[in-house]
Parts: structure tokens; C-alpha cells; sequence
């Protein structure tokens, strides 16, 4: 197994940390680089083997990941890629929540913004020269639009039920604004979508863009962020119509509501979940 860390050239202990576990390593530096999509690009460009997958910082992976991932691999040769459930904890690693993916469906992607977490995913390395690297442009939703991509030009992804990874939620991830730079990249991978899709995906790509506005207001929301719901509301009803009225006015009074219209709707969540067949069943506790 090679170990490649590319470092953009941190300025606390993780260089001291990497010399630390230098023997065990490929390769590593530590140096500037274009942002999170660039270093990545980087290490796969280095990487020699026949899969590849890629861990941000503060991420691991389970102990049987390699195996059960391999294996998923190897048990059918259609498979390209294998993803599963990531764990995501806190700054002091306790349990928040299960991140739970889905068989890849293409529309649900696009049209639900739901798909299968990163952390924790292998694929096979020629996939990279079927659909190329990571859009270094992208920072944040990078993960996203490649899942798009992949799926647009046919490859085969497996699900399996079981966490192969950890990923980590600090404090500061949930103040930043950041959150505002993701959903700007979703709509702007959504748009993208629509135009590029070819005739025999007309109608999945009709219904991403109708679609859109409504997802950036859910994630505005669930980032208390009641301004910009109310933007994005409005303009899923100018771009759907009135039959989406109920459901705009819904959200709405919820985002004006503040706490208490989170804790109505984190019912209506957990009622939706248990009773109906959804796609949105992607979440759930991990504290039990």
C-alpha cells in the first residue's frame, strides 16, 4: 500500500509529524499548492498502484476498510468504484451522526443534491483516465461534481451498508460561512449539469434545475441561515410555479420561526424517515 500526504505547507507541527512516519511513506512534501483539489490531483498523480482513494486531514478510515473495499472490488470486475457510510464525530471523537450512502443513482444525485460520502471510497486508477482529475476550481464540492461526472459516463459504483470511514466536525466548520461557498458551487454544478447533459438526459436535467433552489434552501436552513432560505424559497417558486407554493410557505415560516422552526421540522424529519420511502434517508443517529 503506498502512503502519499501532500502538505500545503502547514505551519504548526504536521511537517515534524509526517518526518515522524517518513519511513512508512511513498512520498510526501510540503509546499503552497491551488487549494484542496490541486493537492489531491497531486498525490494521485504520484500514486503507481492499481486503485486509489483520497483522506483529508483529521478523516481515517476503519480498520477493515482496505479489505472489505478491495474485496467489493474484486468480487465483480463491472465494479469501478466502492463507497459506504462514514461516521461523524466530534472535535473529541464522540459519535454525532451516520452519513449514509445510497446506490448511485444519477437523479437522485442531481436532482437531490443525496449521494454517497467521500471519505471512505476506492475506485479503480484507469478511471482517471476515463474522466480525468478533480475541477481544481472547486474547493469545496469537488467530491460532488466528480460523483456527477463518474455516473454521467456510465461507471459502475457499488454501495455497501457499513462505515468505512470517520470523518471529523469541528466547531469552527459550523460558524464559518463556508457553508455559502458550497451551496453557490452546488447550484453552479447543477447548471452545469443541465447544459452538458446529453438528449437521453433531458428530463433529469430539467428536473436538477427546477430542483435546485429548493436543496440550497434546505442547506441554508439546516445552517441557520433564515436570510438566505427566504432568497432561495422565492426563487424556487419563481423558477417552479405555484404548485410548490405549500411546501416554499413551509419553509419559510420555518426559517422565520428560528429554533423553534428547526425543532418542528426535525420532527417532520424523523416521522418522514420512519413512515415513507424516500431518498432522503441518508441521516441517522448514531448516539444509540
Amino acid at each position: 500500500m503506498e502512503y502519499i500526504i501532500i502538505d500545503g505547507g502547514s505551519t504548526d507541527e504536521s511537517v515534524n509529524i509526517i518526518r515522524k512516519y517518513e519511513k512508512w511513506l511513498a512520498y510526501w512534501v510540503s509546499e503552497p499548492d491551488r487549494g484542496q483539489s490541486h493537492a489531491i490531483n497531486k498525490g494521485w498523480e504520484m500514486a503507481t498502484g492499481d486503485v486509489i482513494s483520497w483522506l483529508n486531514s483529521d478523516d481515517y478510515l476503519m480498520s477493515e476498510w482496505a479489505r472489505d473495499t478491495v474485496l467489493a472490488l474484486l468480487e465483480n470486475q463491472k465494479v469501478e468504484l466502492v463507497c459506504g457510510d462514514a461516521l461523524i464525530v466530534d472535535s473529541q471523537s464522540q459519535p454525532l451522526s451516520v452519513f449514509k450512502g445510497t446506490n448511485p443513482d444519477l437523479e437522485i444525485l442531481v436532482v437531490h443534491w443525496l449521494g454517497f460520502p467521500q471519505p471512505g471510497f476506492l475506485m479503480w486508477r484507469r478511471i482517471l483516465n476515463q474522466c480525468g482529475f478533480l475541477d481544481e476550481q472547486l474547493h469545496y464540492t469537488m467530491d460532488f461534481e466528480y460523483w456527477v461526472r463518474l455516473l454521467m459516463r456510465g461507471v459502475k459504483v457499488r454501495y455497501i451498508s457499513e462505515v468505512l470511514a470517520t470523518s471529523r466536525l469541528h466547531p469552527a466548520s459550523k460558524t464559518s460561512n463556508l457553508y455559502r461557498v458550497g451551496i453557490s458551487n452546488l447550484l453552479e454544478i447543477t447548471e452545469k449539469f443541465s447544459k452538458e447533459a446529453p438528449a437521453s438526459l433531458e428530463n433529469i436535467a430539467q428536473k436538477a434545475m427546477k430542483r435546485a433552489y429548493w436543496n440550497a434552501a434546505y442547506l441554508a436552513f439546516v445552517n441557520d441561515d433564515g436570510k438566505l432560505v427566504r432568497q432561495y424559497v422565492l426563487e424556487y417558486l419563481k423558477k417552479s410555479g405555484l404548485p410548490v407554493l405549500p411546501e416554499v410557505l413551509s419553509l419559510y415560516t420555518l426559517s422565520v420561526l428560528g429554533n423553534p422552526g428547526k425543532q418542528v421540522f426535525q420532527l417532520y424529519r424523523t416521522f418522514r424517515n420512519l413512515f415513507c420511502d424516500t431518498p432522503y434517508k441518508t441521516i441517522e443517529s448514531a448516539k444509540n
